[in-house]
C-alpha cells in the first residue's frame, strides 16, 4: 500500500497520495489538552455555550482564554466544523471569566474527542486547486518550494 509522501509544518501532518491529500492535526490536538481540568472533560453543551454577558470577568483569566482560543483557532484549519465554536469564544478574550474558560477548554476537549484528518481528494470535472506550504509561493507562475496541484 503506498502511504504517499509526508510533509509536516507547524503541528500538521500533510499526507500526499495520488489523487489525495490529507491534512492531520491529531499529534498538534492532543498537545492543547494537556492541562484542562476535569470539569472540561465532560461533553460540550448548549448550555455550556449560554455565557452570560454580565459574569464576572477576571483579568487574570485572560492568558489561559487566549491561549485555549488559540489553539482552537488553528485546530480550525483541519476541523472547519469548529468555526463558529472558534468566532464565539473569541469574543470572550478581552473579557475573560472563569465560565468562558471552561467553556474553552470544553471546546479543547471537544475537539480532541472529535478529530480527523482532512481528506482533499481531485474531482476531475473540477479545476485546479494548489496547495503550498510556504510563503514563497508565486501564484502568477504556480510556482513554489513546497507546493501540490491537485486536478
Amino acid at each position: 500500500m503506498d502511504n504517499g509522501e509526508l510533509y509536516s509544518y507547524v503541528g500538521m501532518s500533510i499526507w500526499m497520495r495520488p489523487s489525495e491529500m490529507l491534512l492531520d492535526q491529531s499529534t498538534y490536538i492532543k498537545g492543547m489538552v494537556k492541562g484542562v481540568s476535569e470539569e472540561a472533560k465532560k461533553p460540550l453543551t448548549e448550555k455550556d455555550l449560554l455565557l452570560p454577558e454580565t459574569a464576572e470577568t477576571d483579568m487574570s483569566l485572560q492568558e489561559q482564554q487566549q491561549k485555549n482560543v488559540g489553539c482552537l483557532g488553528w485546530a480550525v484549519k483541519t476541523q472547519p466544523s469548529l468555526s463558529f465554536l472558534f468566532s464565539y469564544l473569541s469574543r470572550f478574550n478581552s473579557r475573560p471569566s472563569r465560565e468562558s474558560v471552561l467553556a474553552s477548554e470544553k471546546a479543547l476537549w471537544h475537539t480532541f474527542k472529535t478529530s480527523r484528518s482532512l481528506s482533499l481528494r481531485s474531482v476531475l470535472s473540477l479545476s485546479v486547486l494548489l496547495v503550498w506550504g510556504d510563503a514563497f509561493h508565486q501564484l502568477h507562475k504556480k510556482k513554489g518550494r513546497t507546493e501540490w496541484t491537485l486536478k
